[in-house]
């Protein structure tokens, strides 16, 4: 089945209308000497303008968890890493700039990369990064949701 079109979908199956659909994204958490990198947002975006981030984006037709986030790593950062172990998972709502929303599904990994080169940003998406401690989490504007995510990376089991 193709659901590359969720409303004629839903007419087409009445019965699955009432579940909640959702777009998939990844987000990577990378440290280096207890600090975590964070990119920060452009501030003309459609999604979350001007706050910090973490690596990663959209799954994209055909990707796999994993796939779509080290492809995501490379082109935000220019850095190639290796997934590791799931760190949190969360749905939220999200509303873009021109007033449209929808709801994400999140999936958060922690990562590794061999690299010790900066990172090399991709200006059409970010305007900086920067490796934060836990203690300057608190004095950048994040993305909300993304809050826990960085709190389970601080603080592994």
């Amino acid at each position: 089945m193709d659901f590359s079109n969720e409303a004629e979908f839903v007419l087409r199956n009445p019965d699955l209308g009432h579940y909640q659909w959702a777009r998939i994204g990844v987000k990577g958490l990378l440290f280096r000497e207890g600090k975590v990198l964070l990119l920060h947002r452009r501030n003309d975006l459609d999604l979350h303008p001007g706050l910090w981030d973490l690596p990663g984006g959209a799954v994209e037709k055909g990707d796999g968890l994993e796939g779509a986030l080290v492809r995501e790593f490379q082109e935000e950062t220019g850095l190639k890493v290796e997934v590791r172990n799931l760190v949190h998972v969360w749905l939220t709502p999200a509303q873009l700039r021109s007033g449209d929303t929808f709801h994400g599904l999140v999936v958060c990994f922690a990562c590794h990369s061999e690299s010790n080169h900066p990172p090399k940003i991709d200006p059409q998406e970010h305007t900086e990064y920067r490796w934060v401690s836990r203690d300057e989490l608190a004095q950048l504007s994040l993305i909300p949701d993304q809050q826990i995510a960085l709190q389970k990376g601080f603080s592994p089991p």
